[in-house]
């Protein structure tokens, strides 16, 4: 039996959300060796949690929002929102290898985009490692520009490059 390959966008708050996206992580970033083991895991359920988004969803001023992209009804991938003020963030952008190719990371960016537009914000930027070619490449073809690169100690205990980029909306 043939699948269709329907590819759906949600973006409906539902309880189990926050541990959706650590495992969309966990799945779509394990391949890439050791750096993305347990003390990966660890940092996307803490930034999960700084950002509070169960909370923020119930606040009507707060313009937070993630979306989830599910193939046949099963999500394959995710992308968030945070409000930052006059700025937002692109968090937990992820699109498992299973689903690659189907334009699901490029939809999920433009529901991000277009909701940051629709929504005042002045830019949305976005923090990422440099290693990561496919996602670096959409950002960049998305208008995102290069705002800084910095040698720091990143989540796994070792020195990487973080990378800083910026989106002008108005």
């Amino acid at each position: 039996m043939k699948l269709d390959n329907t590819l759906c966008i949600r973006s409906d708050r539902r309880e189990s959300d926050d541990e959706l996206i650590a495992q969309l992580h966990h799945d779509g970033y394990k391949k890439l060796g050791p750096r993305f083991g347990a003390p990966f895991d660890a940092y996307v359920v803490q930034t999960l949690e700084e950002a509070n988004l169960a909370q923020r969803w119930l606040d009507a001023d707060d313009r937070s929002r993630v979306w989830f992209a599910e193939l046949n009804g099963k999500p394959i991938g995710c992308a968030a929102l945070v409000d930052r003020g006059e700025r937002a963030q692109l968090r937990w952008v992820v699109v498992l290898d299973e689903a690659r190719g189907l334009g699901a990371g490029r939809k999920l960016l433009n529901q991000v985009l277009n909701f940051a537009s629709q929504h005042n914000f002045k830019s949305i930027y976005l923090e990422t490692i440099d290693d990561l070619t496919p996602s670096m490449t959409l950002y960049e073809t998305s208008g995102f520009a290069l705002v800084s690169k910095k040698q720091m100690q990143l989540w796994y205990g070792e020195d990487g490059c973080e990378v800083v980029m910026e989106k002008m909306l108005s």
